[in-house]
């Protein structure tokens, strides 16, 4: 892991360099992720090897410092430009899950021109913004009730097991639980989702230029939402895929995603 220093904390981050003319794939996990590249390891060692690879653990998140700084979209995105400017790359491929679809499309409202394509697992769309209140209010309360457990010794692993990526081995699998026994609904996290509903409204609605080939991954009874979302461009390789019945499909259906990614990856050789 490498680390870069904020100036309000340090932000700890995986990268592979990628091969001469190949761009790299950025990940965003979603709000309940501890270590971004263990959140999305199975994914990462399949891809072929000259792609990049940038994980990034924020603020507030696996290895990385709690913050007084707010999160608001502006300064997360800033913050990650900051480490893509670092280690010079220019050009990217987004694979976001969950609410790290919020964060692709502010990335690619700002720094379009660095995106060559969007892969997005039930990516956060402009929809959520109906529901952001109760996100929020269930936020808060969860993290009263980690409080109270970490209070009385630590989070029960029952509780944590379905945030926990199935495919880990045992030493990566046992590393994130610990990672979630320390960090969960911490107090950054909570600053975060109070900060939703302004994120949401700074992407609502725009649209992903359609030079930007678009795969999303979905469950069935989601489909009709990302037909009308900011994720539906008209790029001949733009697709949306609907199989199963889990929210983290990129675990579930490991090898189907997998599958279709590097064929996505292969169309835009």
């Amino acid at each position: 892991m490498k680390t870069i220093d904020t100036g309000h904390g340090y932000i700890h981050y995986y990268f592979k360099i990628a091969a001469k003319t190949y761009p790299t794939v950025l990940f965003f996990q979603g709000s309940s992720g501890a270590n971004c590249y263990l959140g999305f390891k199975n994914i990462i060692t399949a891809l072929p090897d000259k792609y990049g690879i940038l994980a990034i653990d924020q603020l507030g998140y696996g290895e990385s410092d709690l913050t007084r700084s707010e999160r608001t979209i502006d300064n997360i995105l800033a913050e990650t430009q900051s480490i893509a400017n670092k280690e010079q790359i220019h050009k990217v491929i987004i694979f976001a899950h969950s609410l790290g679809g919020l964060y692709a499309l502010g990335y690619i409202k700002r720094f379009s021109d660095y995106v060559q394509a969007v892969i997005g697992v039930e990516p956060v769309t402009g929809v959520a913004e109906m529901d952001v209140d109760d996100m929020v209010r269930v936020t808060k309360e969860e993290a009263q009730e980690v409080a109270r457990d970490r209070a009385q010794g630590k989070i029960p692993e029952s509780e944590l097991k379905s945030l926990i990526n199935p495919n880990l081995n045992s030493v990566d699998w046992n590393k994130q639980l610990e990672i979630f026994q320390k960090l969960l609904d911490n107090e950054t996290q909570v600053n975060e989702a109070e900060n939703l509903k302004s994120s949401i409204q700074s992407v609502k609605k725009i649209s992903i230029p359609n030079k930007i080939p678009v795969l999303i991954f979905s469950r069935t009874k989601r489909q009709s939402e990302y037909q009308t979302s900011e994720f539906k461009n008209d790029h001949p390789f733009s697709k949306i895929s609907c199989f199963g019945d889990s929210h983290f499909l990129h675990w579930t259906e490991s090898s189907r995603v997998i599958h279709e990614t590097t064929n996505f990856l292969n169309q835009l050789l």
